[in-house]
């Protein structure tokens, strides 16, 4: 399950990246785009949550933690797109760092043992 887990939020990321060079440009990110990285990364962290609570794999609510947060920030910047206001760079900064270091938190986890 943690492979699956993994394969959505890869495809997710790339989406993310996507989206990420357009706020950096100044442009807003497009909603075609933004919507299913928003799902997908839903449904991984609804995912990750099932994996947990049938799991005795403590470590796991790490990535777990730091994907919370990423998605808290992706939402508002979810928000600021739908009410037309500027996405300030740095929160795309901040979103970005803290999503890749999930995803390399749980690659790491899923494929060491």
């Amino acid at each position: 399950m943690l492979y699956i887990i993994v394969g959505i939020f890869l495809v997710s990321s790339f989406l993310g990246s996507r989206l990420f060079k357009r706020v950096i440009k100044g442009d807003h990110p497009s909603k075609k785009l933004a919507a299913p990285h928003g799902i997908l990364n839903g449904i991984g962290i609804v995912l990750l949550i099932v994996y947990i609570s049938y799991s005795e794999n403590i470590p796991v609510l790490l990535p777990f933690g730091v994907f919370f947060i990423a998605a808290g920030l992706g939402s508002v910047m979810f928000v600021r797109d739908i009410m037309e206001v500027e996405i300030p760079k740095w929160l795309a900064y901040v979103h970005a760092v803290l999503a890749t270091s999930g995803l390399l938190i749980l690659i790491f986890m899923a494929f060491s043992g």
